[in-house]
């Protein structure tokens, strides 16, 4: 059995794919392989698939260094060939009904006005700011126990609530188990039960994250220190 699919991709542009289905499960086909290789993507990366009804996904990426991948435009390797005859030109966007969307709706240019080329320069810019905010709000911070640093991002809030842990930090202080029940405390001493997730190469607070999320108004941009104070223990210190 199979059915039509529609994923989203950071860039915003839409693939269509194959769901099937056999007695091993559920697995993706027949432009699967166009949207990993627009994508780039490359072993131990890291998908969320948020599910908006009527068989369409909105697909986050992840890097194996645990940052969520920025919006960028993707360029189909398929494009150049599939129209020979005309000039590449910037896409412009436009709605279309769910059955007429073709399987890719690209922005085919490098350069050019409305390209990622100076977007990509903002987000690194925003970055290196979000980073000098983090540090010097932190900097002060001392403990006898391990912890780590992190500022919230969309993904770590909104729809797929997944918190990668630096890897650095995970390899020395948590076990290598697929999943691992952890608790975390927050400054008033409340405590909330999340899942830890290991894959063979990172670590990220799942099952339970969006409760600690709404329960502490948790956002976009806030800082937070994770203190490992026991086996399954931390305590969370919010800036």
């Amino acid at each position: 059995m199979s059915d039509r699919a529609i994923l989203k991709g950071p860039s915003g542009s839409y693939w269509h794919v194959e769901v099937c289905r056999n007695e091993r499960g559920i697995y993706l086909e027949n432009g699967w392989q166009c949207f990993l290789t627009d994508h780039s993507l490359e072993d131990n990366e890291f998908l969320v698939f948020n599910y908006d009804g009527n068989m369409r996904f909105d697909v986050q990426i992840f890097e194996k260094n645990g940052c969520e991948r920025v919006d960028r435009s993707v360029i189909n390797s398929h494009q150049e060939s599939a129209f020979p005859n005309e000039k590449r030109k910037q896409s412009t966007s436009r709605k279309s009904p769910v059955g007429s969307l073709p399987v890719h709706q690209l922005n085919p240019c490098k350069n050019g006005p409305g390209t990622s080329t100076s977007f990509l320069r903002t987000q690194s810019l925003i970055k290196e700011e979000t980073d000098m905010i983090l540090e010097t709000t932190t900097e002060s911070f001392t403990s006898k126990f391990p912890y780590f640093k992190i500022c919230l991002k969309k993904s770590s809030v909104q729809s797929g609530f997944i918190q990668p842990i630096p890897l650095s930090f995970a390899e020395t202080n948590l076990p290598k188990c697929s999943t691992k029940k952890m608790i975390l405390l927050n400054p008033k001493g409340r405590s909330w039960e999340v899942m830890c997730l290991y894959n063979g190469n990172r670590y990220a607070f799942s099952g339970g994250w969006g409760a600690f999320v709404h329960g502490n108004k948790l956002k976009i941009g806030d800082n937070c220190i994770f203190e490992l104070v026991d086996e399954d223990k931390m305590q969370v210190h919010i800036f």
